[in-house]
């Protein structure tokens, strides 16, 4: 190694002394130095937060509405604004009805088939979601009325 630098094919490298090399030690050394030296800076500047660390409650549902359920004059409304919006209005107005008259979560309304529903004998068996138990309701005229056109257009 007479020579200050070797090459490796096109670029040339610096010689290897004992000054070049850096040992663990002394990254050591260089990190807590710089470590103290941000520490004293942080001193100096007030980076105390200005505002109280609090958790914030929820209040009671009360506090926020006057009821927990909806009339059956506001469902009427809502079937009806379904039934005039979007091409599945038909569709969407008769899951409302289903779930306000049978009291379905939205995973059972959503997981329903058609082999679920007995349109001859009035049935509509669900399945319970969140580990419920299976159920067959009856279903009346203004279900009947609104599944009955909706069987021919769905698999």
């Amino acid at each position: 190694m007479a020579e200050a630098t070797k090459t490796l094919s096109h670029i040339p490298l610096p010689a290897i002394s004992p000054k070049v090399v850096r040992f663990p030690a002394q990254f050591r050394t260089l990190a807590n130095r710089q470590a103290r030296q941000h520490k004293a800076n942080s001193i100096m500047t007030d980076t105390s937060p200005t505002t109280v660390n609090r958790t914030l409650r929820r209040l009671p549902n009360s506090a926020y509405r006057v009821r927990e359920y909806l009339t059956e004059k506001e469902v009427d409304r809502l079937i009806e604004a379904a039934r005039r919006r979007g091409r599945n209005g038909p569709r969407d107005a008769a899951a409302i009805l289903l779930a306000y008259r049978h009291g379905l979560r939205a995973a059972e309304l959503c997981s329903l088939k058609w082999s679920q529903i007995d349109l001859r004998n009035g049935r509509l068996h669900v399945n319970g979601a969140k580990g419920g138990i299976e159920s067959v309701h009856p279903l009346h005229g203004p279900e009947l009325r609104a599944l009955r056109p909706l069987q021919g257009q769905s698999p």
